[in-house]
């Protein structure tokens, strides 16, 4: 049987502006919110908008209330942007797989850029008796949030370069049992080559633009690795998140 998906017209609670790019929507949904999990993400839009669903990853809860952090990339998010607490929003979810979650390991957690949002739930969600490391990278200052390891593509926050820099000095200093990782695809090809490389379990959530989110029209299609064959699955339904040692790069 397969997970409970809910459609709801929910009310936006509060929102935060965390900077000029960056902001936080929050809506309530007591049944959403008993369901979700990290890793998991909704798809979205205003109620009577012409524009499709707009998929966003979870990125918190408290008790009823479910945030979402969103990155203003384009019209729609623009329009997100503009809501209110009171104002409606259609939600379909939550959608999707969740990441495993370990218990009394060395964790080490990877986000790029709008990465960052999965990456702060499944932190949030993790036994205490779990060590966490965290690796986040972003183009600049804007992109970068807080974590134990920051690497900016200009250098304005953090160390300048890219976050496969902290992942591999992680990795190479030894002792890590699992890695997650959320943002673009080159950060998480890297991600897996150095899991392989040296031993760690790895867990991946691809980005893609889920039109759906429920696994129907395939224009999220993936290859992936299994039982020594190639098949195509959706990121939005058999995923977001997956092994990354079965994932085929292109």
């Amino acid at each position: 049987m397969g997970k409970r998906v809910i459609n709801q017209v929910c009310r936006i609670t509060r929102t935060v502006q965390i900077n000029d790019a960056y902001f936080e929507l929050w809506f309530s949904s007591p049944e959403m919110s008993e369901l979700l999990e990290p890793g998991q993400f909704f798809e979205i839009m205003t109620p009577g908008s012409e524009r499709l669903r707009i998929p966003i990853s979870a990125y918190d809860k408290h008790a009823d209330e479910i945030g979402m952090m969103i990155k203003i990339v384009g019209d729609g998010t623009r329009q997100l942007s503009t809501l209110k607490p009171g104002d409606a929003l259609d939600v379909v979810g939550p959608l999707g797989n969740s990441f495993t979650r370990p218990t009394d390991k060395r964790v080490l957690l990877v986000s790029g850029g709008i990465g960052y949002p999965p990456m702060f739930m499944l932190k949030k969600s993790l036994d205490e008796s779990n060590r966490i490391w965290w690796v986040h990278g972003g183009r600049c200052k804007q992109d970068a949030f807080d974590t134990d390891c920051v690497f900016t593509d200009d250098g304005s926050c953090g160390s300048k370069g890219f976050a496969t820099i902290g992942v591999e000095k992680a990795l190479s200093e030894g002792g890590f049992d699992w890695l997650f990782a959320c943002g673009p695809e080159p950060l998480l090809k890297r991600c897996a080559e150095l899991a392989k490389a040296y031993r760690v379990q790895c867990e991946l959530s691809l980005e893609a633009y889920m039109a759906c989110g429920i696994g129907v029209c395939y224009g999220c299609a993936v290859a992936i690795k299994e039982n020594d064959e190639i098949v195509y699955k959706t990121v939005c339904k058999d995923g977001p998140v997956f092994n990354g040692e079965n994932v085929v790069w292109k």
